[in-house]
């Protein structure tokens, strides 16, 4: 189960959602619709959900949990106790659990006893990296911990109040010395973050998103949130004349016009896919294929030829 704190501040009671009269919108939501909206249909409107379990998820989940309960540690015990902690085999109980668990639904096995064992040896040596480094990144002299899934329960849209927004953040801590607080996403990656991922705004204005929301909700002045993406690379080449660390970290221009923008284009992905009442608009949205047909790839829609018929996906102009 993961781990959830919030310092006394910030410990608001979450209302519970009436799915008989509301629905819940993520940020994943808006994101798989900005991707493709055919493949969004097909998941939200039409109800075609297939279940396609991941060892990428199983992976990230468990490293999630293993850095927060790490963090969680030293921030609220001890740097010594945090230190004790067997972070390794911590890994290799969640990422056990995780499998398991998706197994289960899936009804088979979705992975090899060598993949999963490539996994969790990628794992263990980026958090003998994060617990070496730990000061570097994570200063426990003026930081402190307020949060560690920190929900952000919103309605982004006034004139919508039946869609809510429903997430948690991973990391949030405030600096002592200046009062500005920090919202940290912790995100897994084979290879790290190459320039055209960190240039595509669909991926980088989720904590942009996340940080509007979160003053909002907290009335908290937007110039004393900064924002960052810790990355957690698997892959490194040891031969490399410039080697590239396990982790590194990315913060995306996230000022008023960023923040804008972020809010504007989510606003339209509402205005787009949900009527005045907060329920779904029933219309089709187009299938598009993205470049190199690299959305229909990764699609879980993609052998559907009932569903999303090839002939009709929409290639990259």
């Amino acid at each position: 189960m993961s781990l959830v704190y919030v310092s006394e501040k910030f410990n608001r009671e979450q209302r519970d959602i009436d799915f008989t009269k509301e629905k819940i919108v993520s940020y994943s939501q808006y994101s798989k619709y900005k991707k493709c909206p055919k493949s969004w249909e097909l998941r939200y409107v039409r109800k075609e959900k297939i279940s396609s379990p991941s060892i990428y998820f199983v992976y990230g989940t468990a490293m999630h949990e293993v850095i927060q309960e790490f963090l969680h540690t030293a921030y609220t015990q001890s740097v010594k106790a945090a230190e004790a902690l067997d972070l390794q085999g911590m890994l290799l109980t969640k990422i056990k659990s995780e499998y398991t668990t998706a197994m289960e639904e899936h009804g088979e096995h979705f992975s090899t006893r060598e993949e999963l064992s490539e996994f969790y040896s990628d794992g263990c040596e980026i958090l003998k990296f994060l617990k070496k480094k730990r000061r570097l990144y994570f200063s426990s002299r003026d930081m402190e911990l307020i949060g560690v899934e920190l929900p952000l329960q919103v309605a982004p849209d006034p004139n919508r109040p039946n869609v809510v927004m429903q997430q948690y953040l991973d990391l949030v801590f405030k600096e002592k010395s200046t009062g500005k607080y920090k919202i940290v996403d912790i995100k897994t990656a084979k290879n790290g973050w190459n320039k055209w991922k960190r240039k595509d705004k669909t991926i980088t204005n989720q904590l942009v998103f996340y940080k509007s929301q979160f003053c909002r909700e907290y009335n908290i002045p937007e110039d004393m949130v900064d924002i960052e993406y810790f990355i957690l690379r698997q892959k490194i080449d040891p031969d490399s004349m410039w080697p590239i660390p396990r982790i590194s970290q990315f913060s995306p221009s996230d000022g008023k016009v960023s923040q804008n923008r972020a809010t504007q284009d989510f606003q339209k992905f509402l205005d787009e896919c949900f009527d005045s009442n907060g329920e779904y608009i029933d219309k089709s949205h187009p299938p598009l294929m993205g470049r190199g047909g690299f959305n229909c790839m990764y699609c879980e829609y993609n052998e559907r030829e009932d569903l999303c018929p090839k002939l009709k996906r929409i290639p990259d102009a």
